[in-house]
């Protein structure tokens, strides 16, 4: 939806695909970008081999409480996060990303760390999917949450934005709320010169509660020449994108 308008999203964590990347790479616009995505997976096997780790260990606690059994199976949630286009680029870390459509930059699977990458290589605004309540923020890009369920979004309603917990709650569709984030980010795009207090009504009215700060952020930002807007999670659903003027980073 959103590359379609001619932006950029840019997936991230490097072992969180791993067992996944196959996915990926039949998604490559050639050979030689998907050769560098295998190169990275290959650079990260053998990280973890010289110190005595490896990639396909068992998920965090916090993950299995989430529902999660391998680490393969958030593998595929993280590969689901790039979306269905073709997979335009692979860059190093915070590497200036160039290309417009879906790309993928390498990191450490840590949000802090990875966020700070996609910030570094020209990300300006972070979608933040989360299913457990995770309190990641970030400057000096602002966050957008992102909610996978209901009754997280209620219980941590002042630092939630939208609720992605509809598709199961209310039978919202997939594609109606996918449609309903876009229109959200696309109306934080740059040109539009709306007062902050429009802004937080129409972030409100497309199904989320975002602080007044988030919505000053964006009137600063909406002022600029160039805006990017990065995305992260931990749970299944994650978004980044880039409009006509804007670029868009998912980790």
């Amino acid at each position: 939806l959103l590359v379609a308008q001619g932006g950029t999203g840019v997936l991230a964590e490097t072992p969180e695909i791993y067992g996944a990347e196959h996915l990926l790479t039949r998604r490559a616009i050639d050979e030689k970008t998907g050769e560098k995505l295998v190169g990275l997976i290959r650079w990260w096997e053998d990280y973890t081999a010289r110190n005595r780790g490896s990639m396909d260990n068992n998920p965090s606690p916090g993950n299995k409480k989430g529902g999660l059994t391998t680490i393969l199976e958030k593998s595929l949630g993280a590969a689901a996060k790039g979306g269905t286009t073709p997979l335009m680029g692979v860059y190093k870390y915070a590497e200036p990303v160039t290309n417009r459509g879906f790309v993928f930059m390498d990191s450490p699977g840590y949000d802090p760390a990875s966020v700070t990458g996609q910030i570094a290589g020209g990300c300006n605004l972070v979608c933040f999917t989360t299913g457990r309540g995770s309190a990641f923020g970030s400057k000096p890009a602002p966050t957008i949450k992102i909610a996978t369920n209901t009754e997280m979004a209620r219980r941590m309603s002042e630092d939630m934005d939208i609720d992605a917990g509809t598709i199961l709650s209310e039978g919202i569709s997939v594609a109606d709320k996918g449609r309903r984030k876009g229109w959200v980010i696309m109306n934080l795009s740059p040109g539009k010169s709306e007062p902050s207090c429009e802004y937080d009504a129409r972030v409100r009215s497309a199904g989320g509660g975002t602080p007044s700060w988030v919505s000053s952020v964006f009137s600063s930002l909406s002022r600029r020449k160039l805006m990017r807007i990065a995305c992260i999670g931990e749970a299944m659903l994650e978004l980044s994108v880039q409009d006509n003027s804007a670029e868009m980073a998912v980790a």
